[in-house]
């Protein structure tokens, strides 16, 4: 089993710091490689159309979100098959995975392109923008079964203990992203911003397929091993479509929101909201980062100590990793709150005018409503990470779903009575308190620990 990290064995604060390191370093270039487009086409071109490909990014992100909610699911399943070492039930799980997850992207595929121009005017994207956003989001959609790809195998490869090898191909993959956006931006416009990310998520797949195949036995299938198991099928579903849907219902509620501030752009023929509400969004992923990738890092780290019954150490490794959170989130939200108006000048051309004023002015707010209760999500994702690693799925759903419908509810309330999108934003901070407490309170009683993932496979 070469390639993999065992988390079942040593100090757990120092287990989940070194195996986030690599995930860190992933998801910030995840979002950089999604940032790369924005960022390109916020300063070569007119800061419209970055309104028009947030609302793009943000669509596709939804469809995303559902299909790396399912590549996490899937990930738990491998992480306690390979943690109990039941080795050849891990072969079929990965066989399982893979014919599902990419059948599903292909169907997605299909329906996003499809109905793409109709999506974009319920999101109310100004007619003048709405050809540049569908042919953007239409080749975007193309390549989704690259980006299903991706996120499989370098789930699965995180829940072997393998968190490295995913990150040094996504290097490669945003440096050719980045190359090929400064390239086709100035041939094709934002057309050639939609193929060069295309053409990189292509490549980061191949790399992980080939990748697995060459050092990670444990987790490649060949072609005579390639089997659809009813019952493995049934226990990725049930593992998987929980966190999907959570991840869903986040985007769903950023997107209602979106609709929110997109409306006061309506009769103007420009998306200045749209774009700086789009700007605070990515600022604010990027601040965040530290807690995604330790949130990461407990899901696997539960997942394999739960399966080898080792109950103990994923609660030391809970607290472990929420104090790891704390400490990794003052590097990023204090100077983020701090140098706001210089992260949003990394994104857009500052010097744009009264028009550009206004995206930032928009951006600000969103960063400054959302950043200062940082550590309150923090305690929200990571344990219902925790919770779903160790094979508790149910509740982190019906979680993350009641603090969605309750942030759009309070978002829209907010909006309609006070007539102004800023109170809105406040709707994010106290869903976050709501779902956290809830959180907190089962993983303190210890309920989770009735529940055992890998008796029922």
């Amino acid at each position: 089993m070469n390639k993999t990290m065992d988390l079942t064995k040593g100090k757990p604060f120092k287990l989940i710091f070194l195996f986030s390191l690599p995930i860190l370093l992933s998801t910030f270039l995840q979002q950089a490689y999604n940032l790369v487009d924005a960022v390109i086409v916020g300063q070569f071109l007119d800061s419209n159309y970055f309104g028009a490909v947030s609302a793009s990014n943000t669509l596709m992100q939804l469809f995303l979100a559902l299909m790396t909610g399912l590549a996490t699911g899937a990930s738990v399943v491998v992480s306690q098959l390979f943690g109990a070492r039941r080795y050849n039930e891990l072969k079929r799980a990965v066989s399982t995975i893979l014919i599902s997850m990419l059948s599903f992207t292909v169907l997605l595929s299909a329906i996003g392109f499809i109905f793409t121009k109709d999506l974009l005017r319920m999101m109310n994207v100004v007619p003048e923008y709405l050809d540049a956003a569908s042919e953007y989001l239409r080749i975007i959609f193309l390549g989704l079964i690259a980006m299903m790809a991706y996120n499989l195998y370098s789930g699965m490869l995180r829940g072997v203990g393998n968190s490295k090898a995913p990150l040094y191909f996504l290097i490669v993959s945003t440096i050719i992203n980045i190359v090929l956006d400064l390239w086709f931006v100035g041939i094709w416009g934002v057309r050639g911003i939609a193929i060069a990310t295309v053409t990189a998520n292509v490549i980061s797949a191949l790399l992980c397929v080939f990748y697995t195949k060459k050092k990670v036995s444990a987790l490649h299938v060949t072609h005579k091993e390639i089997k659809f198991d009813k019952s493995l099928f049934k226990k990725v579903i049930m593992t998987g479509l929980p966190p999907a849907l959570e991840q869903m219902c986040m985007y769903v509620s950023i997107l209602l929101l979106q609709i929110i501030v997109s409306s006061f752009d309506i009769g103007t023929g420009q998306t200045i909201h749209l774009s700086g509400y789009g700007v605070g969004n990515r600022i604010i992923d990027f601040l965040h980062l530290p807690l995604f990738a330790i949130g990461n890092a407990l899901s696997a780290y539960a997942a394999q100590n739960r399966g080898a019954g080792e109950t103990e150490r994923v609660k030391k490794g809970y607290w472990a990793g929420l104090l790891l959170t704390a400490i990794m989130l003052c590097f990023t939200v204090i100077p983020g709150l701090i140098f706001s108006e210089q992260l949003i000048g990394l994104i857009i051309n500052v010097d744009g005018g009264a028009t550009t004023a206004e995206v930032v002015k928009v951006a600000k707010e969103f960063i400054f409503a959302l950043n200062p209760f940082c550590l309150i999500l923090a305690l929200q994702y990571c344990t219902n990470c925790t919770l779903r690693g160790a094979g508790d799925v149910l509740v982190p759903f019906l979680n993350l779903i009641t603090a969605m419908v309750i942030r759009t509810m309070l978002a829209y309330i907010l909006f309609w009575s006070t007539g102004q999108y800023i109170f809105a934003f406040y709707a994010f901070p106290f869903s976050w308190f709501i779902s956290g407490i809830w959180a907190f309170v089962r993983f303190l009683r210890g309920k989770w620990q009735d529940k055992h993932l890998l008796e029922k496979i």
